[in-house]
Formats: C-alpha cells, sequence, structure tokens
C-alpha cells in the first residue's frame, strides 16, 4: 500500500510531523523503487516530497540528494522545459542556500528562472512568480 503511506506522508508533513513523514516516504521509496510498475515521474514526485521534508527539518544537506535524483528523473523522462523540472531546480537552489552554497545556489536557480521563461515567455511574470 505505497499510495496510502504517500498520502499519510504527505498530512504528517502538513502537519508538521517530519520525522514521522520521512519515516513514511523511506518505506514508499523503498517499495517504489522496486516496483518496475511505478512511472520514474511519480517517483521523482516522492523523492522532492522527501526533499521537502528533509528541508523542513533543517536537514538542507541531505535534502540534495533526493533532489538531485528527482530532478535526474524529470529531465530524462520530461525533457528541460517542464515545471516539475524548474520545481526541482528550484528546491536544489534553496537547499544549497541554506547550506551556504551560494554560487551553487544561484546557478540552479537560474535555470529554474530558465525553464520558467520557457514555458511562459522571457517577459511573463508567471516565469519569476511561480517559483516563489
Amino acid at each position: 500500500l505505497p499510495q496510502a503511506r504517500l498520502n499519510l506522508a504527505y498530512c504528517q508533513q502538513a502537519q508538521g510531523r517530519y520525522e514521522d513523514a520521512y519515516a513514511n516516504l523511506v518505506t514508499v521509496l523503498s517499495q517504489e523503487e522496486n516496483d518496475a510498475e511505478v512511472s520514474p515521474v511519480r517517483l521523482a514526485d516522492t523523492l522532492v516530497l522527501q526533499g521537502d521534508t528533509l528541508a523542513a527539518m533543517g536537514r538542507h544537506g541531505q535534502a540534495l540528494e533526493p533532489y538531485q535524483r528527482a530532478l535526474n528523473l524529470r529531465l530524462d523522462h520530461l525533457g528541460e522545459i517542464h515545471p516539475g523540472v524548474a520545481q526541482a531546480e528550484f528546491a536544489i537552489g534553496g537547499a544549497l542556500a541554506r547550506n551556504g552554497q551560494y554560487a551553487g545556489a544561484l546557478s540552479a536557480c537560474l535555470d529554474a528562472l530558465d525553464a520558467r521563461r520557457a514555458l511562459f515567455g522571457p517577459g511573463g511574470l508567471a516565469a519569476a512568480e511561480s517559483l516563489a
């Protein structure tokens, strides 16, 4: 029942129960990674939630690994110009900034902005607003 655990993890994270959410996400990821029926995009979504949970716990350095894995999966399966790719790039930028790695953070956030500009147009306010 990975979907039930995933739903529970979403609820736990929303309630600020990050340790509980993280434990459920570890279980879900273990199951999803071994299930050939789970799409890489769904796996990427779960990885982003895991990264978000770690970041909410203040474990920004540890959040980088699931964010990077999610980005790689999304790039491989969705292409460079996709909102999910921009989301993962922006999450990486935030985690890097909170780790004091400002040059890498700036690069990741600019990559996210470039992807959003490609989606919404270079002068579109939606390109920047969606990253906030």
